[in-house]
């Protein structure tokens, strides 16, 4: 029971990742369109895309980050699993500090605009969201690399593939 319960604690940890770095992933793929864009269509896009993106996305990263936590805890005993869990962990957090630190500071004064009241600066705020968001992908990829490389780690091999290294010990 013990192992099943840690499979399926795995297994939604691993999936929260995944759908943590397909968000971050697609502001990444997007980003180079959206750096030619003039200031009324970026606020236009920026103010209608991505209400889903906290809605949903933030429970979501915000969950999965306590279930890796956790997991941490979890598996603490079982190198090397643990160390990847952990800095899988760890990556995912200092993602979720970048948002705090740099992305949500941009999200509200963005929010805040109309295409009256697009400042002449407005391009640093662009250039914060969308690199900050940038180094955020890589971040969650990493994370989301580590978590499946710890279950990958302690997958054992199949009992042909044992079989055949007995065999090749013995040869």
């Amino acid at each position: 029971m013990k192992s099943v319960f840690l499979k399926s604690w795995r297994f939604v940890t691993v999936m929260l990742a995944s759908l943590t770095t397909g968000m971050t992933f697609a502001h990444f793929l997007e980003m180079p369109q959206k750096m030619s864009y003039d200031a009324p269509m970026y606020l236009a896009v920026t103010h209608t895309l991505y209400r889903y993106f906290a809605v949903i996305g933030a429970p979501v990263e915000v969950g999965g980050l306590i279930f890796a936590v956790i997991l941490c805890w979890l598996i603490r005993g079982r190198r090397p699993a643990y160390e990847l869990t952990l800095a899988g962990t760890i990556c995912w957090a200092a993602g979720l500090a970048l948002w705090f630190a740099l992305i949500a500071p941009a999200n509200y004064v963005l929010a805040a605009w109309t295409p009256s009241t697009i400042p002449a600066d407005w391009t640093g705020y662009r250039n914060q969201w969308e690199y900050t968001h940038a180094v955020r992908a890589v971040l969650d990829v990493i994370a989301a690399a580590c978590l499946v490389a710890s279950l990958v780690v302690e997958t054992p091999p199949a009992a042909g593939v044992r079989r055949d290294r007995q065999d090749a010990l013995a040869a």
